[in-house]
């Protein structure tokens, strides 16, 4: 399982006086004692604060200290924010995937350095080198941060012993996990109509498990996930992928995540509450704050929108290596089908990357986007935009 860490650390050294203030605001959690003038906080992932927007800002609105959020995604990058009373936010961060890239436009080295008690040669000194792997961790270690890896608010939720044997106190309850109050169909191996199931196909198979879920549950989105290529060019599952269907039920935060698992006819089924501050989400993740609709029945499958051509040049030595699919609603309330071809794996070769966003009543193509890059660096990139009214 790859890290997903998030932290928040408070300019204080008074602990009890602090966790009082946090208590009041109606957090709980777990506390690091004090070090290098750093309190670190980790929230419950359910406490009632962290089920609503503002993350770090609702902490320094809630305290009145200054707050450090410390973000690590293995997979994908870090960042942190310092939030000051009545100051400008102090932030960076820097991705690995899907490409190499820094975001420092609210980077103050003189401001962070006076904030943060470190000297301004050191902080100058660290942001001057290229960003590296390790830099989350030589980060922490440089401001002194009481914990910082294997520590979130669902880590906290999820395994708070774990917590305790860090040393951590636990502030205030533990509120109820999301498993404890959404009735979750079981986890079963069923039969599948065939292994190389279509979106609909799939959709189908999980309608038919989510009925011992109870009443009001409905489809809100399908993806498709798992070991390349994931879907082939027909639509349909390849070896080693999977279908994910999401429900919600009215307006509630509750979601269930059902994913029907081509190589072995598993069907798996794992509830949600949704964070609206939408923390670590990846874009096939993402679900709306607005009021769900299901799907209708009146959308195209998976293999309907696959066999599209692409217009585009694609390098005739390279294989198509992947396709990811998904049908999603998007903020204006269109059905889109989306479909995303990566060329190219071997080292050396040129990566190619295409995007095609369908109308998913009609399959009229809405959208395309298309990069090329070279040893890890874009040589080309462009996108096109069709004429449709909701656009």
């Amino acid at each position: 399982m790859s890290e997903f860490s998030e932290s928040y650390h408070f300019r204080t050294m008074v602990s009890d006086e602090f966790l009082a203030r946090l208590r009041k605001a109606g957090y709980s959690g777990f506390a690091f004692p004090p070090k290098r003038g750093w309190l670190t906080f980790i929230p419950f992932a359910f406490c009632k604060p962290c089920l609503k927007a503002g993350g770090a800002d609702s902490l320094l609105t809630a305290v009145g200290e200054t707050v450090l959020q410390h973000r690590y995604a293995a997979d994908y990058g870090w960042s942190f924010s310092l939030h000051r009373p009545r100051e400008k936010r102090i932030a960076y961060e820097h991705w690995w995937d899907p490409k190499s890239s820094t975001n420092a436009v609210e980077l103050d080295l003189e401001a962070l350095a006076e904030a943060v008690e470190v000297s301004s040669e050191a902080i100058k000194a660290f942001f001057s080198v290229p960003p590296s792997a390790g830099d989350s961790s030589r980060f922490a270690e440089l401001l002194g941060l009481p914990a910082y890896r294997w520590v979130s608010p669902a880590y906290s939720q999820e395994d708070p012993e774990s917590f305790i044997q860090k040393g951590a106190k636990m502030i205030g309850r533990r509120p109820k996990d999301v498993t404890e109050f959404i009735r979750c169909p079981p986890s079963r191996i069923v039969d599948l109509p065939r292994p190389d199931l279509s979106a609909l196909e799939a959709l189908a198979t999980t309608n038919s498990l989510m009925k011992m879920a109870g009443a009001g549950w409905f489809a809100i989105q399908i993806h498709s996930q798992g070991g390349w290529p994931v879907t082939n060019a027909s639509g349909r599952l390849a070896e080693g992928g999977q279908w994910i269907v999401t429900y919600r039920r009215s307006e509630k935060a509750d979601y269930i995540k059902v994913g029907v698992n081509r190589s072995n006819g598993r069907v798996t089924a794992l509830p949600g509450r949704i964070d609206f501050a939408g923390k670590h989400r990846l874009p096939e993740d993402a679900i709306d704050r607005t009021p769900p609709e299901p799907l209708p029945r009146e959308i195209l499958d998976s293999t309907q929108i696959a066999s599209t051509p692409i217009e585009e040049p694609v390098p005739g030595h390279c294989e198509e290596a992947m396709r990811l699919m998904r049908l999603f609603r998007s903020i204006d309330g269109l059905l889109i089908w989306s479909l995303m071809r990566v060329w190219g794996r071997a080292n050396g070769d040129p990566k190619i990357v295409m995007n095609q966003y369908f109308d998913a009543r009609s399959g009229v193509i809405l959208v395309e986007d298309y990069s090329r890059s070279l040893d890890g660096i874009e040589i080309e990139k462009w996108e096109r935009v069709r004429d449709h009214p909701q656009l």
